[in-house]
């Protein structure tokens, strides 16, 4: 057991990516939105959406706006617990807007 242990933290590091100051904002940007949902504050979720937001749902056949995104996420924040939720950057392409704090 102390084998893998071993084994499993010295390969943390050979994973990790350096990323750049401008990929490390829209990171923290990403965070602050997630951890906006996490406590239910809808006005800082809101603030991170572009007034122009048009998005799919999996199951939804036609795009929502951000008007239809606000009144979702209002019910989903009333109704549904979210127990643990992990993000972890695969890739962070910068130049896009970001949820400022």
């Amino acid at each position: 057991m102390l084998l893998v242990c071993v084994l499993l933290a010295a390969s943390v590091p050979l994973g990790a990516q350096e990323w750049s100051a401008a990929q490390k904002e829209v990171w923290e940007s990403v965070e602050r939105y997630w951890e906006a949902g996490r406590t239910k504050d809808l006005d800082k979720v809101m603030a991170c959406v572009h007034e122009d937001y048009l998005g799919w749902d999996n199951r939804d056949p036609l795009p929502i706006t951000k008007g239809d995104l606000g009144k979702w996420l209002k019910l989903q924040f009333e109704t549904v617990e979210v127990l643990l939720m992990f993000q972890k950057p695969v890739g962070i392409r910068t130049g896009t807007q970001m949820c400022r704090p």
